[in-house]
């Protein structure tokens, strides 16, 4: 059997607990496949952001960290990632994070997406939906899910 080649793998974050786990494994999958790597930042509280009167359009825009909310934790990412030789390319996705996650995952012809496991219960589930279950159900290619530490059982 050959072994897949990675060479466009989409990291999902959305700066929750589970994203230091995910860059863990984004570092990792860098040092056994050397393919193009995309940072993306799913934020479904960005249409909330946006004002037709501001000239503000949602849907996906590249990444400033000097005009984020979360510009100090996405600078340390790319810190991070920068130290351990991974280069990235940051993308924000405004709007519904796994709407938004497979458009863009079809759009550069992803080969793996890296999604981080959470831990919600069904009252969350019923009002916003589940974004790893629709990637796993519509993902183009194969989802990887990282357990966060304190989600995995021993």
């Amino acid at each position: 059997m050959k072994s897949a080649t990675l060479h466009n793998i989409l990291v999902a974050i959305d700066l929750s607990e589970p994203t230091s786990d995910i860059v863990a494994t984004a570092i990792m999958l860098n040092n056994t496949h050397s393919g193009n790597f995309w940072m993306v930042y799913a934020d479904d509280s960005a249409p909330y952001l946006s004002s037709p009167e501001s000239g503000d359009k949602p849907g996906p825009v590249t990444l400033d960290p000097q005009n984020s909310d979360a510009d100090v934790v996405l600078a340390g990412i790319r810190e991070q990632l920068s130290q351990a030789g991974l280069t990235a390319e940051f993308i924000l996705l405004e709007g519904p994070a796994a709407e938004n996650i497979l458009e863009k995952a079809r759009e550069i012809a992803a080969d793996l997406i890296v999604i981080g496991a959470h831990r919600h219960g069904r009252f969350y589930h019923m009002l916003f939906g589940d974004t790893g279950d629709e990637l796993m159900r519509h993902a183009p290619c194969p989802v990887l899910v990282v357990p966060h530490e304190s989600v995995k059982i021993v």
